[in-house]
């Protein structure tokens, strides 16, 4: 976290500052009881610092929320399909199933490639691989965990 204070001559307490951080807001109009001065100090989250989660990821892992796109992977998983042939279980349009399409392709789980006047799409399985081994990470924690619950409560 980075604290930003805007006044330069700020005398305030560390107790002040904790209540201000403990509030876990983004600017904090402070008083100074010492200087008798208004201070603004802003917290800045970085929410979007992910250092263990890439672009990607977070792309794969928005391609796979929807149902949708899913089943359109459900189906690659048997092999090679033609675009048509994908957007026949689903009752929407030939457009709309080309936008799945595209969040599928830009997040690296399908490719498509033009066959003449016709696009297939095949699965290109290693961003899929990337989600796997990340989410692997996380399994194998929870698993300790509940391995070291289960032996607490069987000493019990």
């Amino acid at each position: 976290m980075i604290v930003k204070i805007h006044e330069a001559r700020l005398q305030t307490t560390p107790a002040i500052l904790l209540q201000a951080l403990n509030r876990r807001v983004s600017a904090v109009p402070l008083f100074s009881r010492l200087t008798s001065s208004l201070v603004s100090v802003t917290f800045n989250q970085m929410v979007k610092y992910l250092p263990e989660a890439p672009e990607t990821l977070d792309e794969v892992f928005a391609a796979l929320s929807d149902p949708t796109r899913r089943a359109i992977l459900d189906r690659l998983a048997l092999g090679e399909a033609a675009v048509t042939e994908l957007a026949a279980p689903f009752a929407m349009s030939l457009p709309a199933v080309s936008k799945h399409l595209r969040v599928l392709e830009s997040a690296g789980l399908i490719v498509r490639e033009k066959r003449g006047r016709v696009y297939h799409c095949r699965l290109q399985p290693m961003s899929m691989q990337q989600a796997a081994t990340w989410l692997d990470r996380y399994r194998q924690f929870w698993e300790g965990q509940f391995d070291a619950l289960d032996k607490y409560l069987k000493e019990r």
